[in-house]
């Protein structure tokens, strides 16, 4: 270990000059470069190396095998391993640093050999302190050394055992100094410095040097920590000061600069061990021995006995923090299930499949058709699917197969997909799922068990709400498992507390009592031959969570601690020392019980960890190299009998980390270039194990590819995904995959197709939510591209993207940019001879149909909306027919014409029916409950909006759910219920603004402004009416206009300024001449009566108001024919002709009682009841005349 004689070859101390057997010379030679050095020379002349040092490092490396009886032998083999692999990882660890003070000053005044007998005994004394607490020393650094906790081995406490180590350390340099510190008066004394982060580990160096090492900025900053602290001073930062506090006292030095670094670095001394030790804290697990939780097993059981022997359904919420036993608690509940009397489905939720839309509804799904891997799915879904329905099945399983990503093969049922629109398609899927599995719970009681809601995708969780209200109307019981936080829980409980009769109960699991503790504890340690401090220990470290228990205990059986003899368990032995080194934290048991396994099962966990949490043999051996496929399933059985990983329930051949969190901790200790490489591996695999049916894996193979970095893997399958994502409404998956292509796409700097169908798919989804200026840019990036194509051949296209800029602008209210690229578009179309019957161009004049309505230009709108018609009318383009259809409703209905308004609504419904257009239904709802308002039924106009608000939450339309609550607003503001109007009418305002839909923020405000008129707050309402009107203009919202100035004009009525109300009634009702509209102009009529009558001007609010009665009786408005007469039953009382008063006021009262305008009933009551006996003269009430037109 020493110094080669050149002439005998005997092996000398180093430090010494001649050989002490032959006397010869010895060279001087360099460790590191093999440079001969002349005598004397202390640093290296060539590469610079300490010579004193790098000899010590390579005597201490040389000698691993000689310390074996001091450092444990697994920790040397795991060594040996990792450095011989050269394979990185991330790991948590805390890096510590040691310098000893002096060293240069003792070279100068020791003999040589005396400093290294020196150096060598303080070195020894360091390795042994760090390898007695299962550190492992990193490298030599001349002075000093560095050291790792928690890699390659770790602990539940290496912070702790890094602190102890580093106090054992100054104890030995204190005693190896002794006898130097009486020669020379100088101790020698050493400074530490201490890190806790993230760092990258593994093998660097060649097979003829072996090095295992760690790199990051928490090596960095333990090692300026170190150049920080005083001689015999430990500084630590404070992850060490936080992760160690119940072991250790520290002393706060507050922010200290580091080299190198922006931010300052919060340092702490160490002080010492504390005298008793304080509580400690770590991260729960989960499957335990069932001990306790009686109450909430009993909840549980009794949800199950209402569905298995009343057929009672029932919505069990069971919450708790990871690993406190959710997932155990349900399996004692249905290991007590009386037979097979319920049917159960489960599904689970994965932390990557966040983004993997109705991830979670297909694992239900494919747990109830019993779908298994070696089984092809098709002809088994469709003959599961009619097992469980019968005849009902063939109605629904075009939608359920489509949910589940499977082709449809059987042409009639592929037929009832093909012309629904992606709105329409999801509504339709979602009431078929309801469907199936209310037919399915009548044949028999059906339990849902869906775990770690926590991680569910956004449209499983919709479609799981719309599907709640079956417990209450079906022999269903939903049993959800997920942790306290997230969006779902809280959605859950939202539901529940509108839904005040369902049928909902919440399980809270908390930490199990001591005594529960100690129950379990004496289960899972059934003898004894087990020490009862032992049994104590194991109580103490869980702190009530069962995971924690179960998995401290498996430790033990790791460590061979316990050992079965005889079939029972013993212990074998060890100071509680070593016992202490058993994982306190969640991940730092994993981690240490992943790091107890041999090459092959490690290999093979992190290979199954990048597939997911349930994976096949066959996948993982198709992902691995040809000759490692062998050891696949001899390594899963270990990882089975070491609880790493269960057989999957239902899925024959199947596996599934036991717990989520199992997985997360493997795949986050491999470094980015490794997972990058396996999600290539696992992306191939699942192409070659699923090449016939690829598209059904796009949301999985986009994420695999995408994690692997391979772009032109990645991007075909990005923008499947996206597209799929898009027609189930699954809008955020959708952008996201489409935005993750485009990145890709800018990458690779060409795929000018991919990005067309990129930035125009992009834009839809967009569009649809809201995001309105987003969705230009995306469509105006797909023109560009396009643009440049020769014509004829792309002005289709071209024209498809300038029509869907143009629907863009005008859902935001821009009309003008609206009309100049709908211009664009024909114009366009006009290029390519074979368009002029195209789809294409029957789009573009509906949608210059609905703009020239939107300008309140009804014959323009009428004749375009007609030239669409001409197009599609005998087509199959229902889509498009039905959108002309809905449009004539509003057309017509604005003109007057009812008849014609409801016959185009009826055929509207029909079609949709037809189609299974379920999205069209929404809409056909909302004109249903516009006509059902303006003829006086109000309740049904209720449940018409309420229907379209609850279809258009479920797909995610913003726009159409502002529009839905300011009907609803509206509706009850007539009816007099100002509270709930006030509500709808706010969220309708939120709604607006948040996609800055200038026409919608308009109508709503003016609706608003109604309300502060009703609770006679005319200065608000003035406010309000202001900015609806700049809006208005800014959106050329012509058909608004009207109703903005005769609002105004009662406003400042109320407030006593006649002559500027005088003003905006004329505007008003010029401007409802201009629109033809006959309410707007009935009701104009009315308001300039209502100021000519404030002026005294009486002959002139007699003509306006018989003005008004004669166009709204010929309208049919009854709620505007009752504000008229009680306004002439005013004027009435005012000329002093009382029984025409008293006439006129009862037709109001009639009306306004048959409506339930119950705000108006009682102001025209009580006029009623002051109506004097005698003739007399008194002013007109003003307060009331701010309600609102039906």
């Amino acid at each position: 270990m020493g110094n080669r004689c050149p002439q005998c070859g005997h092996e000398n101390p180093i430090g010494v000059r001649y050989c002490e057997a032959c006397a010869a010379a010895l060279a001087n030679l360099c460790p590191r470069c093999g440079t001969e050095n002349p005598p004397g020379f202390r640093f290296c002349g060539i590469c610079g190396v300490n010579l004193f040092a790098a000899r010590l490092e390579q005597a201490t490396l040389q000698e691993l095998e000689r310390l074996r009886s001091s450092i444990p032998a697994h920790l040397v083999e795991r060594i040996i391993q990792e450095a011989r692999a050269g394979r990185g990882e991330r790991r948590t660890v805390t890096v510590l640093f040691a310098d000893l003070t002096g060293f240069t000053s003792l070279s100068e005044n020791l003999d040589p050999e005396e400093v290294f007998r020196l150096l060598d005994a303080c070195f020894r004394a360091f390795v042994e302190v760090i390898y007695r607490f299962e550190g492992t020393v990193d490298k030599f650094t001349g002075d000093g050394l560095m050291a790792l906790f928690g890699a390659p081995l770790a602990h539940e406490d290496d912070p702790e055992r890094a602190l102890h180590a580093a106090l054992g350390m100054q104890a030995a340099v204190r005693e190896c100094g002794q006898d130097l510190a009486r020669r020379l008066g100088r101790p020698l004394a050493l400074r530490i410095g201490l890190n806790l982060g993230e760092v990258v580990v593994g093998g660097l160096g060649s097979d003829l040097r072996l090095d295992y090492t760690a790199v990051g900025d928490t090596v960095n900053v333990a090692a300026r920590l170190q150049e920080l602290a005083h001689p015999g001073e430990v500084l630590v930062a404070r992850s060490v000061a936080e992760a160690a506090h119940a072991a250790f006292t520290f002393e706060p030095l507050g922010p200290v600069e580091i080299r190198g670094r922006r931010e300052p670095v919060e340092a702490y001394r160490l002080v010492g061990p504390r005298a008793r030790r304080g509580p400690t804290r770590g991260l729960p697990g989960v499957l335990t021995p069932m001990v306790g939780r009686a109450e909430e097993l009993e909840t549980l059981l009794e949800a199950i006995h209402a569905l298995e022997r009343e057929g009672r359904g029932r919505l069990v919420l069971v919450t708790g923090e990871a690993g406190i036993g959710k997932s155990r608690l349900v399996a004692e509940a249905m290991r007590r299930l009386e037979g097979p009397r319920i049917l159960v489905a489960q599904g689970a939720s994965l932390s990557f499949t966040q983004n993997i839309g109705y991830w979670l509804v297909q694992q239900v799904l494919r747990s109830l058709f019993r779908v298994q891997e070696e089984v092809e799915e098709y002809p088994l879904l469709c003959a599961r699917a009619r097992d469980l329905v019968g005849s009902a099945a063939d109605d629904l399983l075009p939608y359920l197969l489509h949910l589940m990503g499977v082709e449809i093969r059987e042409e009639a049922l592929a037929e009832r997909l093909v012309h629904l629109e992606p709105a329409h398609l999801r509504q339709q899927t979602f009431l078929a799922v309801r469907e199936f599995l209310a037919q399915v719970a009548s044949h028999r009681p059906l339990l849902l068990i869906l775990e770690d809601l926590h991680w569910v995708d956004r449209p499983s969780l919709d479609l799981l709400l719309f599907l709640l209200g079956l417990t209450r109307d079906a022999p269903l019981a939903v049993l959800g498992l997920s942790r306290p936080e997230g969006e779902a829980v809280q959605r859950i409980r939202a539901w529940a507390e509108e839904a005040r009769a369902a049928p909902f109960v919440e399980v809270a699991l908390d930490r199990l009592p001591p005594a529960d503790s100690d129950r379990l504890a004496a289960q899972l340690l059934q003898t004894p031959r087990v020490p009862q401090v032992v049994r104590e220990w194991v109580v103490k470290r869980a702190e009530g969570n069962p995971f924690f228990m179960e998995e401290l205990v498996r430790m033990l059986m790791d460590r061979g601690l316990l050992r079965q003899v005889g079939g029972e368990w013993v212990w074998a032995g060890g100071d509680m020392g070593q016992v202490e080194a058993v994982p306190a934290t969640l991940q730092a048991l994993i981690a240490a019980r992943v790091d107890s396994l041999a090459p092959t099962p490690r290999e093979v966990i992190q290979v199954a960890a990048v597939a997911g949490r349930s994976f096949s043999p066959r996948l993982l051996e198709e992902a691995v190299p040809q000759e490692r496929r062998g050891a696949i399933r001899p390594a899963l059985v270990v990882l089975e009998e070491r609880g790493l990983i269960t057989p999957e329930e239902g899925g024959e051949g199947v596996f599934a980390f036991r717990h989520g969190l199992i997985r997360d901790t493997v795949y986050g200790t491999l470094l980015q270039s490794t997972r990058q490489d396996l999600h290539r591996r696992v992306g191939q695999a699942i192409e070659a194990l699923y090449q016939a049916h690829l598209e059904e894996q796009a949301e999985v193979l986009a994420y695999h590819f995408s994690e692997a970095r391979l772009a032109a893997k990645a991007i075909p399958y990005l923008l499947e995904a996206g597209g799929r994502a898009a027609a189930r409404f699954a809008n955020e998956e959708a952008i996201r995959f489409y935005t993750r292509a485009l990145e890709f796409l800018e990458e690779e700097g060409d795929g000018a197709e991919h990005r067309v169908r990129a930035h125009s798919g992009l834009g839809d989804v967009l569009g649809f939510v809201g995001q309105y200026e987003a969705a230009v840019q995306e469509y105006r990036a797909a023109l560009a591209l396009e643009e440049g194509k020769a014509r004829p051949a792309a002005s289709r296209r071209i024209a498809d993207l300038k029509r869907r800029i143009a629907r863009t602008y005008l859902r935001q209210g821009n009309q003008e940019e609206a009309l100049r690229w709908l211009q664009q578009a024909l114009r366009e179309l006009d290029l390519d001879p074979g368009a002029a019957m195209a789809v294409e161009r029957a789009r573009v004049y509906n949608d210059l149909g609905w703009l020239h309505f939107r300008r309140g230009e009804m014959q323009e709108a009428l004749a375009w909306t007609t030239r669409c018609l001409s197009i599609v009318e005998g087509t199959d383009y229902y889509g498009e027919l039905a959108a002309a259809y809905n449009r004539l409703v509003g057309m017509y209905f604005r003109l007057g014409d009812w008849e014609q308004a409801r016959d185009y609504a009826q055929r509207g419904l029909r079609l949709r029916q037809r189609m299974g257009d379920t999205y069209g239904l929404a809409l056909s709802y909302t004109n249903l409950g516009g006509l059902a308002m303006f003829m006086g039924d109000w309740d049904q106009a209720i449940a018409h909006n309420q229907r379209s608000l609850e279809l258009k939450e479920r797909l995610g339309d913003v726009p159409g759910q502002r529009s839905s609550c300011s009907n609803l607003g509206l509706i009850y503001l007539l009816k007099g219920a100002f509270s709930e109007a006030e509500r709808y009418l706010q969220r309708a305002l939120d709604l607006a603004q948040e996609t800055r839909e200038h026409w919608g923020i308009a109508q709503t405000l003016a609706n608003l402004a109604r309300l502060d008129l009703a609770r006679g707050q005319q200065k608000q309402a003035l406010d309000r009416l202001a900015e609806a009107a700049r809006l208005a203009e800014e959106a050329g919202a012509v058909e608004q206009q009207a109703e903005l100035a005769w609002l105004r004009a009662e406003a400042l009525l109320g407030l006593g300024q006649t002559q500027e109300a005088l003003d905006w009634a004329q505007q008003a009702v010029q401007m409802a001449e201009r629109t033809g509209d006959p309410s707007e102009r009935g009701v104009a009529q009315r308001v300039l009566g209502a100021v000519w009558a404030s002026l005294g001007a009486l002959d002139r609010a007699e003509e306006a108001f018989q003005a008004s009665l004669e166009i709204l009786t010929e309208a049919r408005n009854r709620y505007e024919l009752g504000r008229t007469y009680g306004e002439l039953g005013r004027l009435r009382r005012r000329q002093g002709l009382r029984d025409e008063a008293r006439d006129n006021l009862e037709k109001a009262l009639a009306i306004f009682r048959h409506l339930g305008a119950a705000h108006d009933e009682r102001v025209v009551s009580e006029e009623l009841l002051a109506l004097p006996s005698a003739t007399a003269h008194g002013p007109a009430p003003s307060a009331e005349q701010g309600e609102g037109r039906g």
